[in-house]
């Protein structure tokens, strides 16, 4: 298992109250699996969406190419907070 990233527990004042979040979290690894696969689904649409033909002849095209390279962003920073999850897919 990966190491928890510390963005999980910077708000929290004590060491105990750190250790007792991190322990919460590896309690609830099915619901935050479940995330991490909902956002792998998510991915897979983007990678459906940017081979669609009829959106290069779009004249929005670059704005809809900018959307989705957000949406791919957060969806990467969400994923890597979920990093510490032990995938056995």
């Amino acid at each position: 298992m990966n190491g928890i990233s510390s963005k999980w527990v910077q708000h929290l004042q004590t060491p105990h109250e750190r250790e007792e979040f991190k322990n919460f979290l590896l309690r609830d690894e099915v619901v935050l699996g479940r995330l991490y696969a909902i956002l792998e689904d998510f991915e897979k649409e983007l990678d459906q969406r940017d081979f669609s033909i009829e959106e290069y002849n779009s004249p929005a095209f670059p704005y809809l190419k900018a959307d989705r390279n957000g949406e791919r962003r957060a969806i990467s920073k969400i994923k890597q907070l979920l990093q510490f999850i032990n995938r056995q897919e």
